[in-house]
């Protein structure tokens, strides 16, 4: 039997194709591994103390297994801060004071869910001003609006009057005493995020206190309406019969009709 030999110049393509089949191999498993596990990830930070109308730090979350399809987090963050179902972040500037809350953050997937948990703190500012300073206000004509979080001052002592300018649109009103903005507006702003100045005066003291607070009132969505198909029906005139009387020797036959007419045989009495 003579030995069997495989030429160099065939043995380099079929070592190459059977290494790219390999790789392609291991790679689709890698894959599939990663999309057929359940939600694995951690948040690079769980704890942070923010004054209130800073700008979160909040967290990076890092992805170590299971792709995650969709985020979620409860309790509901305070106003001014946006979750995002599809990162898992957490942005923004808070508008109200809150204690030390744990916020669930839920990463689901096809396979189960994963919950990790973040704590955080809204801390009131310790300068002399008015707050909040980073309020944004948006609603919808013919919609009540939520009313705004009440103005507070720190290191103000004397009582205080709240004014704005320029006018609020129609509908809504700014409570003198608290500075709460409030109302079902009529007419829309006439651009997104107009900026108004709200106004405290100190009650026997020429100081003044001055802050920014952003709405917008977008314009009342059209209302649809279903057409209303008319249906006519036409009623056909009534028309006379007439009544006839056809002979035939001694026999004798009455025919209505529209128009009567006489059997074969039988002629009209005229």
């Amino acid at each position: 039997m003579k030995p069997f030999k495989i030429q160099a110049s065939k043995l380099i393509p079929l070592v190459f194709f059977l290494f790219t089949s390999l790789a392609a191999t291991t790679a689709h498993a890698s894959s599939v591994s990663s999309q057929s596990t359940t939600p694995a990830f951690t948040l690079d930070s769980t704890i942070e103390i923010v004054q209130q109308c800073a700008n979160l730090v909040g967290y990076r979350v890092l992805t170590t297994g299971g792709a995650v399809d969709r985020y979620s987090i409860t309790p509901q963050p305070p106003k001014g801060l946006t979750f995002n179902t599809t990162t898992g972040l957490l942005t923004g500037q808070p508008e109200a004071v809150t204690a030390l809350t744990l916020y669930a953050i839920t990463g689901t997937n096809s396979f189960g869910s994963l919950t990790r948990y973040f704590t955080l703190t809204v801390a009131q500012p310790t300068a002399t001003g008015l707050y909040p300073t980073c309020q944004k206000v948006v609603g919808t004509v013919g919609t009540p609006l939520t009313p705004t979080t009440k103005y507070y001052d720190m290191g103000i002592t004397t009582e205080y009057n709240f004014t704005i300018t320029p006018a609020l649109p129609a509908g809504l009103k700014i409570d003198e005493l608290t500075g709460v903005i409030s109302g079902t507006p009529t007419a829309a702003t006439y651009k997104e995020n107009v900026v108004y100045t709200v106004q405290m005066d100190e009650e026997d003291n020429p100081q003044t206190w001055f802050v920014n607070v952003t709405l917008t009132i977008n314009p009342k969505a059209p209302e649809t309406t279903t057409p209303t198909t008319t249906t006519t029906t036409t009623i056909a005139p009534v028309i006379a019969k007439k009544t006839i009387v056809c002979t035939k020797g001694t026999l004798t036959k009455r025919v209505t009709a529209v128009n009567p007419k006489c059997p074969a045989g039988y002629k009209k009495k005229r």
